[in-house]
């Protein structure tokens, strides 16, 4: 048989079930103390020689539907309506951080975007810039070819200027040349003209 959960005695005193040890000893403590030290605590068989008045093996439960007072109901709306504002407010914290985030997101895009317009403002300035050099190239070379022409030349030509006039003349005939021959008449060619 369990041991009751509350024992009265014979001098009014209050007695709860405070423990039960490993041996089944049920271990009894004054009503309303908290933190009873185990040499105040007391045994079945110690209240019985004090003389027992009443005990209960069970806490009375109210028979029938329980009836819930205004208060109860009240308490239970505050609690709810407390929860559901907390709930509330999570929730703009949620959203306050996702703003947050979207903003340095959009801080961040809006950084990248200037450094690709600028990047591709260099690269069209490069590329400008390039395509400036062709062009003044190709007019270069279509109109002053003569001008390169005469940088070329003029060392030649001053070198032919300052040679002796013998060595001069034999550069400047090409008819003295050893590939030159003076032919008056055509030697090996056969005479036009038939019979003569």
């Amino acid at each position: 048989m369990s041991a009751p959960l509350v024992v009265n005695t014979t001098d009014g005193t209050v007695w709860v079930l405070h423990t039960v040890t490993r041996s089944e000893l049920a271990l009894y403590a004054v009503a309303g103390a908290c933190n009873c030290p185990s040499y105040l605590l007391a045994t079945l068989a110690e209240l019985a020689e004090h003389g027992i008045a009443g005990s209960a093996d069970a806490l009375p439960m109210p028979a029938g539907p329980v009836v819930r007072s205004e208060l109860d109901q009240a308490h239970d709306d505050v609690v709810g309506a407390c929860l559901a504002r907390w709930e509330e407010e999570q929730e703009n914290a949620r959203l306050r951080l996702a703003l947050a985030s979207a903003k340095r997101g959009r801080s961040r895009l809006r950084a990248r975007v200037a450094e690709l317009l600028a990047e591709r403002r260099e690269t069209n300035e490069a590329l400008d810039d390039a395509v400036q050099a062709l062009r003044a190239d190709g007019i270069t070379r279509r109109i002053a070819p003569t001008q390169a022409l005469a940088e070329d030349v003029t060392p030649q030509v001053l070198k032919l200027r300052n040679l002796p006039a013998g060595q001069r003349a034999a550069l400047e005939d090409p008819h003295d040349g050893p590939l030159h021959h003076r032919y008056a008449l055509g030697h090996d060619m056969p005479e036009l003209g038939g019979g003569r």
